[in-house]
């Protein structure tokens, strides 16, 4: 099944194995409050930083100190998921569950619990060539077939079952850690992650605010210590993560984030 599952995310890729370039635009968002140049970067706010290691904030317009748990761009709108149950708007969105935001208007495009998934907590989330959402959990999750998915596993929700694009454990993921960053890095047909502790892996060893990119068959690479290029970023912890190898004004074209461009000094 993983290979499976894996196949479809490869749909629509058309460049060769490690053939892209470092990403030139990640955003991040943190596990608490940090501090910029022009102000407090927000648990739910997301930064934006670029090749040249410049930052922007974007704001999303969430409630005030909302854990923002998991991020991600899709051809539709902005999706999100949040750590604890959260009214946004007029949709209460538990933390199972992924809200869809557009101009528009807002509206659940996961809910775990007409999904039949008891206390799920989605940790980490991304999308496909084909706007599928993948998404990776906090917490061991059940579906109803019996299919199980730890919390270093990466998953899509297909049909009401789990369908396995990464079994973490069997590519090396150490069974206590947890994924709480991801994304899908169509340009190099890989997959972005990030844990919530300190991992070695495939001869790396990746803090909680580093960025691994994981490609079968070529195994694991870092793409970016956040601590290097971000001085004081040591104590955070990177929990939502969305990437992109273009113009970084595509990150706007959902038409509601607003961003202003700091400079990083240190964390709170």
């Amino acid at each position: 099944m993983t290979k499976l599952a894996f196949a479809l995310l490869l749909i629509g890729s058309i460049n060769s194995a490690q053939a892209a370039s470092n990403p030139t635009v990640i955003a991040m968002s943190f596990d608490q409050h940090a501090r910029t140049v022009t102000g407090i970067l927000a648990d739910e706010d997301v930064l934006l930083l670029d090749a040249a290691h410049n930052e922007t904030l974007l704001t999303l317009g969430l409630p005030a100190d909302v854990d923002l748990d998991a991020y991600g761009v899709s051809l539709s709108g902005t999706a999100i998921s949040v750590g604890t149950t959260t009214l946004i708007g007029s949709i209460v969105v538990e933390p199972g569950d992924v809200l869809l935001m557009t101009p528009g208007g807002n509206s659940l495009l996961f809910d775990a619990s007409a999904a039949g998934l008891v206390d799920a907590d989605v940790d980490a989330l991304t999308f496909d060539d084909n706007d599928l959402l993948i998404l990776s959990f906090a917490n061991a999750i059940v579906d109803s077939f019996g299919a199980i998915a730890e919390n270093e596993d990466i998953v899509y929700w297909l049909g009401g079952d789990l369908w396995t694009v990464i079994d973490g454990s069997a590519e090396g993921i150490p069974e206590s850690a947890n994924i709480d960053g991801l994304h899908w890095d169509s340009a190099g047909s890989r997959l972005w992650i990030s844990f919530d502790t300190t991992v070695r892996i495939g001869g790396l060893v990746a803090d909680d605010e580093d960025i691994l990119a994981f490609e079968p068959g070529w195994g694991w690479q870092e793409i970016l210590d956040v601590s290097a290029v971000l001085p004081g970023s040591e104590a955070l912890d990177i929990d939502a993560l969305w990437g992109q190898s273009v113009d970084a004004q595509l990150l706007f074209r959902d038409g509601f984030e607003s961003g202003s461009t700091s400079a990083w000094s240190s964390s709170p």
